[in-house]
């Protein structure tokens, strides 16, 4: 991974990771899921929260409309995350749950938004 952007990249990686990480422990209804999805998250606020300054306003190249709306992508999934977290506290987990699959899904889409951003960034 290079380019003007490249510790956003990395810290996107990190994050794509986790992401499917959580989504397989949760899944696996192995022993001790519950704890392994409470430490991922934790790392996945460690990453986000990495993210926010090198979204921040006053970096070279941040000036452009595609910026602008990845920040406005990365605000929405930090948002959606938060929200997730905040009604699924690791134990109401219930992967069966229609709800708990709508909100799974309501991150999804946010993760793939901000992904999609990047890229269209990227490539501008």
């Amino acid at each position: 991974m290079t380019g003007r952007f490249f510790d956003i990249g990395q810290v996107l990686a990190e994050v794509q990771l986790l992401h499917r990480q959580i989504a397989a422990a949760s899944s696996a209804g192995t022993d001790g899921w519950r704890q392994e999805v409470v430490r991922l998250r934790r790392r996945m606020a460690e990453q986000i929260g990495a993210l926010i300054p090198l979204v921040s306003a006053g970096r070279p190249g941040c000036d452009t409309p595609q910026f602008d709306a990845f920040r406005k992508a990365v605000s929405r999934f930090r948002t959606a995350v938060a929200e997730h977290q905040a009604q699924w506290p690791a134990v109401l987990l219930d992967t069966r749950d229609p709800a708990y699959v709508e909100s799974v899904t309501r991150l999804r889409s946010a993760h793939e938004n901000m992904d999609e951003s990047f890229r269209r960034l990227e490539s501008g």
